[in-house]
């Protein structure tokens, strides 16, 4: 019966007729179906859950019927069955009560999940359906616990959906799988069973589906270990249309999916082709809300892909952007810049920039307080300045190059330093003298120190550059890791940066204190190492290489320095070689440092000798006749200072370097004229050489030179003119020579001699006294200089006094000229003024230092006997002679006989002896007879001869004059007598001839042999002829003995013997 009933039902339910079934069930046949559902007769049962899948589904009362009546429990069971039919009608009924919050609980908990799960994968479309749809109804109440979707049986179905065929079930799975991806160890598993390519292709779809597939996206793009993956399964082009969405929530998952996204690169490209930048552009124009993702959004995708900056420049949203850079948040402000940065390496992005006015915006940042904000500003004005040169000229303009030097002293990140380096080498673009008004040599050096090498190359140029002001390297000087800093560029690999190394350390080195720091931080040995391999890269180069002479020019002026300062001199000899050998480069700078190198090598002593092995005579000579007069002056100088003689008078002549020297006598340089005067000098020792000088006119030029300013020209010059006329006043020169005639015309006419006499009036210099006083004021240099002035003063003295007794010898001719001048009184005077002071030369033998007391004595002794044999030279000329009558006569000349110096002993003996062959004067000798016998008597090699010479010219004359007659008393020509037979042992020219002769005429008269006898001469003269025996002489000796025993001693005295000849005269020394 109850099969029956259940059959007409079915019927009425199946006939099609609306109103059978509302009437089936508004008779209340729900209920008694739900109970008959779980009938024990298979057929009831069936018939009966068929009956309420069709009753139900569309009535909510009879849903509601169904939950209460507990048929959830039979549904479930059904689902469970096996059998489609059971199975579809369970689920139709269930996709309705799903529906309801409370409902779909009931279903959850009643374990219908899992079957319904399943049946998403059924081959029936209808049941898949059906199946899909109750399944989102319990995703969307949120009926089902997060513990059973996460659970080992429930979410591979749930990933298994995403690549289904189920399309209704895709968006719940989506869904389910978005509620728990915000726990990583859920993400893991859902990543590990492969369903992010699933969710990514989701995106695509309709609104539903892509609603909980951009919810899921998202949370896997927050977790940095998806990223990468995510961009390799491509299809991130799908998010991006999402941003327009008209749901907040979608649009903003699709944005923190695309910010996180975008740290990727091969994600960037995606991006960019989907034209993320305008749709993100347009939401910078939006609410707050979120754009701290668009702008990382944006700033990520143009540093990928600045060509992307299109699309967003089409929308505005460069402008947007330039808004940001004046928003209160400094996050925005750091994110807007570093984008601009990033889509100004866009041409014409750049452009819109510059027309936006943003770079004055960006200026104003780096005084931000925000560490972040400054970097990216700093970023953004480097892109812009290293994109386009009007760019740059714009950010100067804008006052950046202030801050950014400012920022650069400020920072103590390496990085950062970098950073800021970069930005300021595409601000200045070279023209670092911007950055060093600002920040000084500290900027430049902390560019040094961190740029790359091309930027050393750039700075330590303008370092260079600066350094040639005097007033700049003392600066520089006041910081010694400043100075470290350069020489450590030095051993930079860029050869470049080491010419201007080079270049920077040449100008520092002009400094004195810089040599001195430069010298302990082993700069000189560094460029001397550097100089040798640069002429090694040179030679096997086999030629000329830009950058290397450049290098070398520099470190050739360092060399040029030290050398020239006299703490380093002695410590570059290992340059010599390399030094000279560059004096033949081609390169005419090179040549020029080399030379002043060399030159000032040069002046030092120790130095000499390796310089004339290494061939530096020659080279120097060759550069007189180059080009550069400044290479001309330092070659006659070295030339100088190492010394030439006549036997290198032909090669100048020959080669004509002797006409450049006559031209640098007028040379404005007073050491360049000194120089020149003293080769020419040391030259005219050849005669040859003499008449070449005097022909190419080179008197007039020396005879000019006495008027220098300069010392040591004036010098120089006179010492010239001396060893001339050493040459030509010699007696082996004709006397009427016509090169000896022009040069003593040339002294009187010029009006020079006055000029020299007045050398011989100076007082003299106290070069001791001068050293200290100058030490005292102005420390050790003035010291120095002061003895050098000394030095220098002496050796124009004592030059002046040898032409002087150069022109008073040889044929004598002069010597009325010389007197005419007034030489004689001038003489006189000075050698007056050298007299020593009484005691002082004993008080100099108790107390002071021995070697500059004795150096000074030989100096001081040299010119007593220059001046001394002059004037006694001038004495064999009656002019001469009537000169010193008018000066006191020979009573001038005693004090200086009785001199303690034998310099002076000797010349005013011989001065008096000339002065005993005048008819006038000869009588005033007998004052000094006791002085000159007092001589005799200790005879002396440097002073016996010129005594003898005196004593004899005055025994000649005593029948003339009665005063030498009277002043020759018994005792005195005892006196005579021994001192003469002393004589006779004495090792001096001409001194054993000249004792021979006054024996002879002493033997001549009675009161001579008389002295003679009572001397002992005979005794005297056997035991000399015994000694002269043995060295083949001694007959002089006999023969006197031999007159002296044969003379009668009443023999009447002769008469008065001539007075020797002039030319008996002994030879000046």
């Amino acid at each position: 019966v109850a099969l029956a009933v259940l059959e007409c039902l079915e019927s009425l339910a199946h006939c099609g007729v609306t109103q059978a079934q509302t009437a089936v069930r508004n008779a209340g046949a729900v209920p008694h179906l739900i109970q008959m559902m779980n009938h024990q007769h298979p057929r009831i049962a069936q018939v009966s859950a068929s009956l309420v899948a069709d009753l139900c589904p569309g009535d909510v009362h009879n849903a509601e019927q169904l939950y209460e009546s507990g048929g959830l429990v039979m549904l479930a069971e059904q689902l469970r069955s096996g059998d489609m039919r059971p199975q579809l009608q369970a689920l139709s009924a269930l996709s309705q009560l799903s529906a309801n919050p409370h409902q779909a609980g009931a279903i959850v908990e009643n374990g219908c999940v899992q079957p319904i799960l399943e049946l998403l994968d059924h081959p029936s479309q209808e049941l898949k359906s059906y199946a899909a749809i109750t399944f989102g109804n319990l995703c969307s109440s949120g009926a089902i616990p997060a513990s059973q979707l996460e659970h080992p049986q429930v979410l591979p179905h749930l990933v298994s959906i995403l690549s289904s065929s189920n399309g209704l079930a895709k968006g719940p799975a989506a869904g389910a799988i978005a509620s728990m991806a915000n726990q990583p160890h859920l993400r893991q598993t859902v990543y590990q069973m492969g369903g992010l390519p699933s969710l990514v292709t989701l995106l695509g779809m309709e609104s539903d589906t892509s609603y909980h597939a951009v919810q899921a996206i998202a949370q896997f793009a927050a977790d940095e270990r998806y990223r990468a993956t995510l961009a390799e399964i491509g299809g991130l082009g799908e998010l991006t249309p999402l941003l327009a969405s008209h749901l907040p929530h979608v649009s903003q998952c699709a944005l923190s999916a695309i910010a996180n996204l975008s740290f990727v690169p091969s994600a960037v490209e995606q991006l960019a082709a989907s034209g993320a930048p305008a749709h993100l552009g347009q939401m910078l124009f939006g609410a707050e809300d979120g754009q701290m993702n668009v702008l990382t959004a944006l700033t990520n995708i143009l540093s990928g892909s600045p060509s992307a900056s299109e699309s967003l420049l089409n929308v505005g949203g460069h402008m947007a952007l330039v808004t940001q850079l004046s928003s209160p948040s400094s996050d925005a402000q750091t994110k807007a810049a570093m984008a601009i940065g990033h889509m100004c390496r866009h041409p014409p992005a750049l452009q819109a920039m510059l027309q936006a006015d943003t770079i004055p915006l960006l200026s104003k940042l780096l005084y931000s307080p925000h560490p972040s904000v400054q970097l990216q500003a700093v970023y953004a004005l480097g892109v812009l300045a290293a994109e386009d040169e009007g760019a740059a000229s714009a950010v100067a303009l804008a006052g950046a190059v202030a801050p950014l030097t400012t920022l650069l002293l400020s920072s103590f990140s390496v990085d950062v330093k970098q950073h800021l380096t970069l930005t300021l080498a595409h601000v200045v673009r070279g023209e670092w003298r911007a950055v060093f008004n600002v920040g000084g040599f500290q900027a430049l050096l902390e560019v040094l120190s961190v740029g790359s090498e091309g930027l050393q190359q750039d700075v330590s140029s303008t370092l260079g550059v600066l350094l040639e002001d005097t007033h700049q390297r003392r600066a520089l000087l006041a910081d010694m890791n400043s100075v470290s800093s350069i020489v450590g560029l030095l051993s930079s690999p860029n050869i470049a940066t080491q010419q201007n190394a080079a270049q920077a350390l040449a100008a520092l080195a002009q400094e004195s204190a810089a040599r001195e720091v430069l010298y302990r931080q082993g700069t000189l040995s560094h460029v001397i190492r550097s100089l040798s391999a640069a002429n090694v890269r040179r030679e096997d180069a086999g030629g000329a290489d830009a950058a290397d002479d450049a290098s070398r020019v520099s470190m050739l002026r360092v060399v040029a320095a030290f050398a020239a300062d006299e703490r380093y001199c002695n410590m570059l000899r290992i340059t010599i070689q390399p030094l000279v050998a560059l004096l033949s480069s081609t390169d005419t700078e090179a040549v020029s440092h080399a030379a002043v190198a060399v030159t000032s090598l040069a002046r030092s002593e120790p130095n000499r000798d390796a310089l004339r092995d290494a061939g530096a005579v020659r080279k120097m000579s060759e550069l007189l006749l180059h080009g550069e007069s400044a290479v001309q002056e330092s070659a006659v100088q070295c030339v100088a200072h190492l010394g030439v003689g006549a036997s290198d008078a032909v090669a100048f002549l020959r080669a004509g370097w002797h006409l450049p020297l006559i031209s640098l006598l007028s040379s404005d340089d007073l050491e360049t004229q000194a120089s020149a005067a003293a080769v020419l000098g040391n030259l005219a020792c050849s005669s040859d050489f003499r008449v070449a000088l005097m022909a190419d006119g080179a008197l007039q030029p020396i005879l000019q030179l006495l008027h220098a300013p300069s010392l040591q020209a004036r010098t120089a010059a006179v010492r010239a003119l001396a060893i001339m006329a050493q040459q030509l006043m010699s007696a082996a020169v004709p006397r009427n020579d016509p090169t000896a005639a022009e040069l003593v015309d040339a002294l009187f006419d010029t009006a020079a001699l006055p000029k020299l006499l007045q050398v011989l009036a100076e007082p003299p210099i106290d070069a001791a006294a001068q050293a200290t006083a100058a030490a005292t004021s102005g420390g050790a240099a003035a010291a120095a200089a002061a003895a050098a002035a000394a030095s220098t003063s002496e050796r124009q003295l004592i030059a002046v006094l040898l032409l002087l007794q150069n022109l008073a010898g040889g044929h004598g001719h002069v010597r009325p000229r010389l007197v005419e001048s007034g030489a004689l009184e001038a003489l006189l005077s000075f050698v007056q003024g050298r007299m020593p002071p009484p005691g002082s030369e004993r008080s100099s033998r108790s107390g002071g230092s021995r070697s500059s007391t004795a150096t000074a004595g030989a100096s001081n002794g040299e010119i007593l006997g220059a001046a001394g044999s002059t004037l006694a030279n001038l004495l064999l000329v009656p002019s001469g002679v009537r000169r010193l009558d008018a000066a006191g006569g020979a009573a001038t000349l005693l004090p200086l006989l009785k001199s303690s110096r034998v310099e002076l002993q000797g010349s005013m003996a011989r001065a008096l002896g000339n002065l005993a062959h005048s008819s006038t004067s000869a009588g005033q000798l007998s004052d000094a007879l006791p002085a000159l016998v007092g001589l005799l008597s200790k005879p002396r090699p440097e002073v016996t001869l010129d005594v003898l010479w005196a004593v004899s010219s005055a025994y000649a004359v005593r029948h003339v004059h009665a005063p030498i007659r009277k002043a020759l008393s018994t005792a005195m020509l005892a006196s005579i007598a021994s001192g003469a037979l002393l004589a006779l042992d004495v090792e001096a020219d001409g001194c054993r001839e000249m004792a021979g002769s006054l024996l002879r005429d002493l033997i001549g008269t009675p009161a001579g042999r008389a002295a003679l006898r009572s001397a002992g001469a005979e005794a005297a003269l056997l035991a000399h002829h015994a000694k002269m025996v043995g060295t083949g002489g001694g007959g002089m000796e006999l023969l006197l003995i031999g007159a002296l025993s044969f003379a009668e001693d009443d023999e009447p005295e002769a008469a008065a013997d001539p007075p020797p000849s002039l030319t008996a005269a002994p030879t000046p020394a």
